[in-house]
C-alpha cells in the first residue's frame, strides 16, 4: 500500500511491478499471489530482516504478503480504507474539500465495490455519506452529479473508471485511493478482435490518478499495490499503434503515397508486428479497398522475344499494392472501412438516412443507458424496440425520439425517461449522421439536392439490414439449434426449455481458419434468445473479456448473404450455393441463376459508381431497375 501526494505532501505513492518492462503486462502476469516475490528474498526471515540487518516489516506482516492475492481487488479492505479516510483522514469533515475518490477497473467492480459500501457499518449511512458511480456508461444528468459539493457533514464518495483520470477534473476530491488497474482495449490481429483486458496500470498512470487529488488544497493519494510492482510497471500505457486496428491508417498511408503499408509502419517508433500489418492487409483486401498481389507488366522485348514480367519471380519483380476506386472512396470518410462501406452502399440503395444513424451509433456509443437499481427494467424497454436487431433498435429509438421532441420538451423528457435513453448522446448521433451526410458529399456519392430520392427505401428495413452485411461482411455468425420461432424469444412456456443455440463464426479471410463458438453480448437485445427468426447474424465487433462475446448484432436474411456477401459458388449438381466455401444454402437453380446475374448487375453499378463520380444512380434506368428489384426482395426480408 501506501500513500503518495496528489498535488500536497506525501511520497511518490507505492511502488510495484509485473510484466516485463515496456510491454503490455497483463493482469494475469502478476501472478496468483505474492509468493514468488516473497521467496525470492530467500526466506520469511530475509524478508524480516531485510538488508543491512534493518527490519523490512515484521513476520506477520511478510507471512501475510505471502499469502496476498495481487490479482484480485480487496472490496473489503477498500471500504474499510475509505471509512478510516472519512472518518480520521486529514481532510475529514472539511465542507468542499473533503471527498474521495476511488479508481477501480470497470463497471462490474464499480457494482460490487458500490455494494460492498452500501453493507459497510460506517459507510452505509446515507445521512453522512454520498456514494456515486462514474463512468461512460452513465447518462450525463448523472455524471454531473460527481461534480456539486454535498451538505456540511456529507463525505462524498466517487467509484470511477479511468474516466475520472484525465478526462475530468472533481474540484473538492482531496483523496485519492488507487486499485492500480484499470481495462484496456487492445486489439489482438491474431484472433481478429478487440479484447478488453484488465492490466496493471503504467507508472504515468498511477502519477496522474495521485494528481487528482488536491486540486484546490493539500491532497493524499494511496496506491493498493505493493511495491515491488511499480518497480517493473511499464513507464507509460502501450501506444495506441499496437493496440488499435490499423485499417484506417493503412488507407491513409496508401492515399498520401508513402508507400507500402509494412515499409512505413515499420518506420514507427514502435512498429506494430508484421502478423498484425498481414492481417490489416488481408482485411482491406477482402473488403475490396486494396488489390494485392504480382505486378504483371511486359518488359522491353529483346531478340523477338517478350521480356521478363514484373512479378514472374524475375530479378526486379514487385508486388502490386494499390488502393482500388472503393478503397480510394473510403480513404475519405474518417471512419472504420466497413461503416464506410455500409455507408456508400446505403446511398447507392437509397436507404441513406437509416444508414448514417446506425453508422453514427457504432462509431459512437449506445444511447442507451442501465442504472444500478433498474437494469432489468432498462432491457426490457431496449428489446421493445426491436428484439431481433441492436442496429435497428438503435434506429427505432433514435426515431421515436424525434417525434418526441415534435411534441415538446415534455414529450421529449417522458419518452427519455421510459425508454432510458441519453439525450446528449441521441444528440451527438445527430450530429455526426449529419457530419456523414457531408463527407458523402464531398466525396461525391451523396447528392444533397436529390435527398428525397436517396431516402425513398429508408423505411425498408430488410434492405437496411442488406446493406448491414454489405458494410460488416464477414463478421457472420451461423446460429446452430435453437430453430426459428418467430423472432428472438427469451424463453419460457411450459415443458422442458430448449437448448440455447449455439453460435459460430470464422476468420474468413484467412486460409485454413477453423469455426469457433462466440457469445451475444449480454448488452444486446439478442443476449438472453433462445430462439431465432433466421439463421445468421451480422455484428459489427468480437470482444473478448470472460469469453469471446459479439457486439451489435442483426438477424438477417439468406438473401442478403448470398446478394452482399462474398464470393458465391453454386454447385447445380448439389441445389446448392457455397458463400466463401464455408456457409452452404439450399437455393434451386432458378434463384441460383437470379442471385448469379443480380450480382453481377449490382457489380457493375458499383463499378460506374465508383469509377465515376458523376453518374447519377437515381436517374439512371438500370440502376433504379435494379435498385427497385432488391427492395422488393428484401422487403419481407427483415
Amino acid at each position: 500500500g501506501g500513500g503518495g501526494g496528489g498535488g500536497g505532501k506525501g511520497g511518490g505513492g507505492s511502488k510495484g511491478g509485473g510484466g516485463a518492462k515496456g510491454g503490455a503486462p497483463e493482469f494475469a502476469a502478476f501472478g496468483e499471489s505474492a509468493e514468488a516475490w516473497v521467496d525470492s528474498f530467500g526466506s520469511l526471515a530475509d524478508l524480516h530482516s531485510g538488508l543491512g540487518g534493518q527490519p523490512r516489516c515484521s513476520r506477520q506482516t511478510a507471512a501475510t504478503i505471502r499469502e496476498m492475492a495481487l490479482a484480485t481487488i480487496n472490496f473489503e479492505l477498500v471500504a474499510e480504507l475509505v471509512a478510516h479516510l472519512a472518518l480520521k483522514g486529514k481532510n475529514a469533515g472539511v465542507y468542499g474539500g473533503s471527498a474521495i475518490l476511488v479508481f477501480v477497473p470497470g463497471l462490474a467492480e464499480i457494482t460490487d465495490l458500490f455494494e460492498t459500501m452500501k453493507s459497510h457499518p460506517v459507510l452505509k449511512h446515507e445521512a453522512k455519506f454520498l456514494i456515486l458511480p462514474l463512468h461512460s456508461q452513465l447518462p450525463t444528468h448523472e455524471q454531473r452529479l460527481v461534480f456539486d459539493v454535498p451538505p456540511k457533514g456529507v463525505t462524498k464518495i466517487v467509484l470511477s473508471t479511468n474516466i475520472a483520470e484525465t478526462s475530468v477534473t472533481i474540484n473538492d476530491i482531496s483523496c485519492v485511493v488507487d486499485a492500480g488497474t484499470h481495462k484496456e482495449m487492445q486489439y489482438d490481429s491474431a484472433v481478429g478482435m478487440s479484447c478488453l483486458r484488465e492490466v496493471r496500470v503504467s507508472k504515468a498512470n498511477a502519477a496522474q490518478r495521485a494528481g487528482r487529488a488536491g486540486r484546490v488544497r493539500e491532497g493524499y493519494a494511496y496506491h493498493l499495490f505493493l511495491s515491488h510492482e511499480l518497480e517493473e510497471m511499464p513507464d507509460q500505457q502501450l501506444p495506441e499503434m499496437l493496440r488499435c486496428p490499423l485499417e484506417s491508417v493503412a488507407l491513409r498511408i496508401k492515399t498520401l503515397r508513402l508507400g507500402k503499408i509494412s515499409d512505413f509502419l515499420a518506420g514507427a517508433i514502435e512498429p506494430p508486428s508484421q502478423q498484425s500489418v498481414d492481417h490489416v492487409i488481408a482485411v482491406l483486401n477482402g473488403l475490396a479497398a486494396l488489390d494485392v498481389g504480382p505486378k504483371i507488366l511486359a518488359s522491353t522485348a529483346q531478340n523477338g522475344q517478350p521480356g521478363p514480367k514484373i512479378g514472374d519471380g524475375t530479378e526486379g519483380g514487385e508486388e502490386v499494392e494499390e488502393l482500388t476506386p472503393l478503397g480510394v472512396l473510403l480513404a475519405g470518410l474518417p471512419v472504420d472501412p466497413r461503416i464506410g462501406k455500409m455507408l456508400i452502399f446505403g446511398t447507392i440503395f437509397r436507404c441513406l438516412d437509416p444508414t448514417v444513424l446506425i453508422a453514427a451509433s457504432l462509431s459512437f456509443r449506445s444511447p442507451f443507458f442501465s442504472p444500478f437499481d433498474k437494469r432489468e427494467e432498462a432491457d426490457a424497454a431496449k428489446r421493445n424496440f426491436d428484439p431481433t436487431s441492436d442496429h435497428i433498435t438503435v434506429l427505432q429509438a433514435y426515431l421515436g425520439w424525434r417525434a418526441a421532441r415534435e411534441n415538446g420538451k415534455a414529450a421529449e423528457r417522458d419518452y427519455l425517461q421510459v425508454n432510458f435513453l441519453s439525450r446528449n448522446t441521441l444528440q451527438m448521433i445527430e450530429k455526426m449522421a449529419g457530419q456523414f451526410r457531408k463527407q458523402l458529399q464531398e466525396i461525391g456519392v451523396y447528392n444533397r439536392r436529390a435527398d428525397k430520392g436517396v431516402n425513398e427505401n429508408s423505411g425498408n428495413l430488410g434492405l437496411v439490414k442488406a446493406v448491414l452485411v454489405a458494410g460488416l461482411y464477414p463478421n457472420v455468425v451461423k446460429i446452430e439449434g435453437g430453430g426459428p420461432a418467430g423472432g428472438a424469444k427469451g424463453g419460457g412456456g411450459k415443458g422442458k426449455r430448449p437448448p440455447p443455440p449455439k453460435l459460430k463464426t470464422r476468420k474468413i479471410w484467412e486460409a485454413g481458419s477453423k469455426e469457433e463458438a462466440v457469445a451475444l453480448h449480454p448488452g444486446s437485445v439478442l443476449g438472453a434468445a433462445t430462439s431465432f427468426d433466421g439463421s445468421f447474424l451480422v455484428f459489427h465487433e468480437k470482444v473478448k473479456t470472460s469469453q469471446v462475446y459479439i457486439r451489435d448484432a442483426s438477424v438477417v436474411s439468406t438473401f442478403a448473404l448470398l446478394l452482399f456477401g462474398g464470393a458465391v459458388e453454386v454447385e447445380h449438381m448439389k441445389g446448392q450455393a457455397v458463400l466463401d466455401g464455408w456457409l452452404r444454402f439450399g437455393v434451386a437453380a432458378q434463384h441460383a441463376a437470379f442471385i448469379v446475374a443480380m450480382r453481377a448487375k449490382l457489380q457493375q453499378i458499383m463499378q460506374r459508381k465508383i469509377d465515376d463520380a458523376s453518374f447519377d444512380l437515381l436517374k439512371d434506368p438500370e440502376a433504379t431497375k435494379v435498385t427497385s428489384a432488391l427492395s422488393q426482395l428484401m422487403s419481407d426480408k427483415t
